[in-house]
Parts: structure tokens; C-alpha cells; sequence
């Protein structure tokens, strides 16, 4: 979309300056000036994706994401002839506009999970003695029931371990911080609803948050005895999960779930086109990514 959009903008702004410019060309001639927009116009109509990408990109104009972008581009053009305001305002455009980038934002996350990129739990015949699961991937229905969230694929991977056989026992933790809601409960509850027996699931209630979890599991790991165990969370959270493990002395065999960033045998990350135009899940993409980064440099440093 950017070929398309960038010849339309400049075949306008070079129509304006041509009806503004008085005539100083024979009539017979003063048609050529002309053909310069004219030409960019049918450049912007050969590059034209589908018709189908042409109405999403118009469609996430009009977004919340789209609208602010708009707006901020209409802002440095209203600031332009005041050079301190209009850098401001570019800086912050051009911010937004990156950080708002789905190619950006994959790119950034896809490093952060880079690590873990070539593990694959479900394919394999490792037997694990327990299986831990962080909390953060199930919740509270707005009808009260429970549901699984955003990563909700942390879930499905320990529930096929156990179908498979891999592990006897499923260790449930978590707790949200803004209400209090156990997530061992819910994470307990969604397992059984899969065929997963009661006898075979651990919970851990009353963990608030990464941290309090891996202390948790430490003391029961020694309690039981077990010498070989997996730690199933998402792949952009797994390297802060084992810094926090080796920070307890604890060896757990790392089960990342829930990716986010890019496969490497796909087409590739494009910057372009569609991306053009912030993305409110690519905002969240970079925040995912950025906050691990923190999360582990916060644990270096203070060793929580």
C-alpha cells in the first residue's frame, strides 16, 4: 500500500501547485505540467493491491489506532511552517507509527523467543515426573464461567502431555492481581472439562506472580522428590521463567507454548503495506516483548 498511497498524495500535492501556478505556457502546451500527476495517479492504480487489502486498509483508517495516526499526521502538517513544534510532532508520529508496526512488532517478539524457537513438547517421548504450568492463561468468563485467555495454549500443551502419557501429574498456579481470582482453580476446572482426572491435577493457590510461583514449585518439587520435571509457559515469558529457576537452583525442562512471533519457514515479516498504519495487537505484541525485557533485567538486578 505505501507505492499506491505515497503517488496519490503526490500527484494531489503537485495538482494543487499547478492550479495555483499562473499560465505561462502557450495553450497548446499547457496540458504537458499535467501529465506528471496524471502519470503518478495511474502508477498509484497499477500498484493498487486487491480490492480486498485496499478495503482492510481503509477499514483500519478509520480504527482507533487509524483515527490517532490520522491525527497526527494532520498535526504536523498544521505545524510544518513551525520548525521546534513540527520535530515534536514528527518525533511522536514517527514513534507511533513504529511502535504501532505489526512487522515491527512480530520482529521484536520473534527475538524474544528466539531461543526457544526449535523446541517442540508435543513431539518427542520425554516422560516428566510433573508437569508445572504458570498461571496467565485462563479466566473469568463476563457470565462467571471459566474460559481460557489470551494464552490459553499454555493449557492445551500440558493437557496433551498427559494424553500422551508424559506426565502423571499437572501442577496449576497463578492469581490475578487486579481481583484476587485463583487461577489454579480455573486452570484445574478447564483440564478436567478435557479429560484430565482429578487425582492427576496439583493446584497451587494464592501465587501472585512469577516469582512467588517458581519459590512455589521449588518447595514442592523437594517435598516430592522429583528429579525430572517441565515448565510449560509462554515462549516470550520462558527466559525470564528460567532465570528465575536457576535463581532457585531448579533444573526444569523448558515447555514453551503460545507463540507469537513469526515462523521462520513463512514468507517473512513485511513492514509495509498493511502495517502501514498502527495496529492495536501490534502496540500489545511490543508491550509483550518489552515487558519481558524488563522482567529480566529487573531479575538480574534484583534477583526477583
Amino acid at each position: 500500500m505505501l507505492i499506491p498511497l505515497a503517488s496519490l498524495l503526490s500527484a494531489i500535492a503537485i495538482a494543487r501547485r499547478l492550479r495555483r501556478r499562473p499560465p505561462g505556457l502557450p495553450a497548446a502546451t499547457a496540458w504537458l505540467p499535467w501529465l506528471l500527476p496524471l502519470a503518478l495517479v495511474a502508477l498509484a492504480a497499477a500498484t493498487l493491491p486487491s480490492i480486498i487489502v485496499f478495503r482492510k486498509f481503509i477499514a483500519s483508517l478509520i480504527l482507533p489506532t487509524g483515527i490517532m495516526w490520522l491525527a497526527l499526521l494532520w498535526g504536523c502538517w498544521i505545524l510544518r511552517r513551525r520548525r521546534a513544534q513540527f520535530l515534536g510532532a514528527l518525533a511522536l508520529t514517527l514513534l507511533f507509527t513504529v511502535a504501532g508496526n505489526h512487522g515491527f512488532a512480530t520482529w521484536v517478539l520473534t527475538r524474544v523467543e528466539a531461543p526457544y524457537r526449535g523446541l517442540q513438547p508435543l513431539v518427542g517421548n520425554e516422560h516428566y515426573e510433573a508437569v508445572f504450568v504458570l498461571g496467565g492463561g485462563v479466566g473469568r468468563g463476563a457470565n462467571g464461567s471459566d474460559q481460557l485467555g489470551a494464552h490459553g495454549d499454555r493449557l492445551r500443551l500440558a493437557a496433551a502431555l498427559h494424553h500422551q502419557g508424559r506426565t502423571p501429574f499437572l501442577v496449576a498456579s497463578g492469581l490475578t492481581l487486579l481481583d484476587g481470582h485463583d487461577l489454579s482453580t480455573s486452570t484445574a476446572a478447564i483440564w478436567e472439562s478435557l479429560g484430565i482426572p482429578e487425582d492427576a491435577i496439583l493446584r497451587l493457590p494464592g501465587l501472585d506472580i512469577t516469582a512467588h510461583e517458581i519459590e512455589a514449585y521449588a518447595e514442592v518439587i523437594e517435598r516430592n522428590g522429583w528429579h525430572h520435571v517441565g515448565l510449560v509457559t509462554s515462549a516470550s515469558h520462558m527466559r525470564r521463567a528460567q532465570l528465575l529457576c536457576r535463581r532457585h537452583g531448579l533444573q526444569m525442562a523448558p515447555l514453551p507454548a503460545d507463540f507469537l512471533g513469526s515462523d521462520p519457514s513463512g514468507p517473512g515479516i513485511r513492514f509495509l503495506d498493511l502495517s502501514l498504519v498502527p495496529k492495536s495487537r501490534a502496540l500489545e505484541k511490543l508491550e509483550t516483548a518489552l515487558w519481558e525485557v524488563l522482567g529480566i533485567l529487573a531479575v538480574r538486578l534484583t534477583g526477583f
